[in-house]
């Protein structure tokens, strides 16, 4: 059985510079930009979160990925199961932040949660 991970490496080999993701990322008032990533980046991108990651989680943790969506997430997903951690996905807070720091209390006690990452501005 090929595991998720083994088959982002086998793209990123075989087919390096093909679009892996792409995401459009809408700004009130302004034209879409558009972020594309490569099998060969997402790969790279990937494989050093799995490693910064590595120094601060043992396999088997549950890291929670505050992330709405976007390349950012995936590079932090594929690298999550790269450390051999379980990523968590859960939306980036919101306002009203009281109760957005509730939800994201329980999903921390129910899920186990040993680390989080957040979406960079």
């Amino acid at each position: 059985m090929q595991l998720i991970e083994d088959a982002l490496a086998h793209q990123a080999r075989l087919r390096p510079d093909r679009l892996a993701v792409t995401h459009l990322d809408f700004e009130a008032g302004h034209t879409p930009r558009r972020l594309e990533v490569t099998f060969g980046e997402l790969h790279a991108r990937a494989a050093e979160f799995a490693a910064r990651l590595s120094t601060v989680i043992t396999p088997g943790q549950r890291v929670m990925l505050l992330h709405n969506a976007g390349a950012d997430f995936v590079v932090e997903f594929f690298g999550c199961l790269m450390a051999g951690a379980v990523p968590v996905p859960a939306p980036e807070p919101q306002i009203p932040y009281h109760r957005a720091a509730e939800r994201l209390t329980r999903i921390v006690e129910d899920a186990g949660i040993t680390a989080a990452t957040a979406a960079r501005r």
